[in-house]
């Protein structure tokens, strides 16, 4: 049997007031999205991208001399894949219930997948799995 949200599923509270504004959702604290950078992939480019890193210098604690010229230093980079993965869901709506349901289902069921989505979107460094 196709799982189909409808009537049955959605509680219709008709013997007292229904309060229109809905429950917010729990949103967890996605910390590891602030601080990551969105890149888009080009249509037909694979499935990898490649970030490189400069690293930092090391603090140069002498103090110059005059008429010398520092021996200086060496850049070094680091290279960070990332691998693209496809995820995906839908939720199934009754037209029934679009039409007689005392909330927007639909918005609702779209905010839902949105939230998904950002919980289980991920991707690999060097191969291991991690959170975005």
């Amino acid at each position: 049997m196709a799982l189909i949200t409808g009537t049955s599923d959605v509680a219709v509270n008709l013997q007292g007031h229904y309060d229109r504004n809905l429950l917010e959702r729990g949103l967890d604290a996605l910390v590891h999205d602030r601080f990551g950078q969105v890149r888009p992939l080009p249509k037909n480019k694979g499935t990898r991208i490649n970030f490189r890193r400069y690293g930092a210098l090391a603090v140069n604690t002498t103090p110059l001399s005059e008429g010398v010229t520092p021996t200086g230093k060496k850049l070094t980079t680091t290279d960070v894949y990332a691998l693209v993965k496809q995820y995906g869901d839908f939720i199934t709506i009754s037209d029934w219930i679009s039409m007689v349901g005392l909330d927007n289902t639909l918005v609702e069921g779209g905010e839902v997948l949105g939230k998904m989505f950002a919980e289980v979107k991920s991707f690999e460094v060097g191969g291991t799995p991690c959170l975005n």
